[in-house]
């Protein structure tokens, strides 16, 4: 069985800079995203798996999904967590929406993100990988294959490098709802 790659699409691409600095419309984004998987699945022997993870970005899902011949799997039908078990088996996830990389990385594999959003981009250096935010501009298929074969290659040291960011992340959220307990219950204890 080959290794999978999780892909995520949002459908703020409606309308996009491409590298020409002329703006072009979702579908140019989505035939240039296609083009550059399919010549990376074939370089590194990945099958794409499709992930809408908000119901407003499943027509451009679909769209990507029926171009590259790859399932899709929605948060229409399924819940974060069943959506995480299933991006639990992929080896690398490129992801375009903020929480598609969130869930990724949570569940330990490593993301590829296309920044639409400076948010994004900050994810991605506060997960040490700023050579992994792709800019919107300068999608290329050949700029898409070259990332991503890029990160195939080096699959371990990615998921290394961002699964140690993600461990912080986390304890991090433990302390605080430690203390936000502990202020709850110190103040419950006066009234």
């Amino acid at each position: 069985s080959s290794a999978l790659l999780g892909v995520n699409i949002t459908r703020y691409v409606d309308s996009w800079m491409n590298n020409r600095g002329e703006t072009s419309d979702a579908t140019d984004l989505i035939a240039t995203l296609a083009a550059g998987i399919k010549e990376a699945s074939q370089a590194c022997g990945f099958r794409p798996v499709i992930f809408a993870t908000h119901p407003m970005d499943m027509e451009v899902a679909s769209q990507l999904s029926l171009l590259l011949k790859a399932p899709l799997i929605s948060n229409t039908e399924y819940l974060s967590h069943d959506m995480q078990a299933v991006m639990q088996l992929c080896s690398l996830f490129l992801g375009m929406r903020f929480h598609s990389l969130v869930l990724s990385s949570a569940v330990g594999v490593p993301v590829v993100a296309i920044v639409y959003a400076p948010k994004v981009r900050g994810l991605m250096r506060d997960l040490n990988c700023p050579e992994y935010a792709l800019d919107l501009t300068k999608l290329t298929p050949e700029f898409i294959s070259v990332k991503l074969q890029q990160a195939f290659s080096e699959i371990e040291v990615l998921r290394d490098k961002q699964q140690k960011a993600v461990a912080a992340f986390k304890l991090g959220a433990t302390r605080a709802a430690e203390l936000l307990t502990e202020t709850l219950s110190h103040g419950a204890g006066r009234s």
